[in-house]
């Protein structure tokens, strides 16, 4: 399998505390059937590993559509390359013993151009690091407890934003090798 065919799509806010309902076989078996290849998920919230050869943006569209259509739930989709996704987990710098993985958690950011662009320090007790692909946050109370979550990050930034933790990315990255 070429890795340039990998892709993953990340769904926001799906299958969370009974909302937003979104099955994760019946959206692989209708990704296939509008031409994706060997489509998988990983856990009910929201992550697809596929093969296609479109651009991200295409791509997004049309599970976005084919979710509406079959869910009737309108949710953000945001898709990577494996090389991306890879370079992702790579950069983080809490990816380390220090730090519990189901505490560090990787905000993915659509608009990436708008990260260089983010000078502001802000005040928390959580870590955070901006790095050119994502966001990295380290968050000791837990994720729920944070006021620098992917909505904070969204509206400073005015692009889409969602947030994995290190476990699950961990996981979208072994599945991908």
């Amino acid at each position: 399998m070429a890795q340039s065919k990998l892709k993953i799509a990340l769904l926001r806010g799906v299958n969370i505390s009974g909302t937003n309902k979104v099955g994760m076989k019946e959206l692989c078996k209708s990704l296939e059937k509008v031409g994706y290849k060997n489509v998988r998920s990983y856990i009910n919230s929201g992550n697809l590993i596929f093969e296609s050869e479109k651009d991200a943006d295409s791509i997004e569209k049309t599970i976005s559509k084919t979710i509406v259509n079959k869910f009737e739930v309108k949710t953000p989709v945001l898709v990577l390359t494996f090389d991306l996704l890879d370079k992702i987990y790579r950069e983080n710098p809490f990816n380390d013993n220090r730090y519990q993985p189901n505490l560090v958690h990787i905000i993915f950011i659509k608009d990436t151009t708008k990260l260089k662009l983010f000078k502001d320090k802000i005040q928390t007790e959580d870590l955070y690091q901006i790095g050119t692909h994502a966001i990295y946050l380290y968050t000791p109370d837990g994720y729920h407890k944070t006021k620098i979550n992917n909505l904070f990050w969204e509206k400073r930034l005015n692009t889409l934003a969602t947030a994995r933790n290190l476990n699950t990315v961990t996981k979208l990255t072994q599945m991908l090798n």
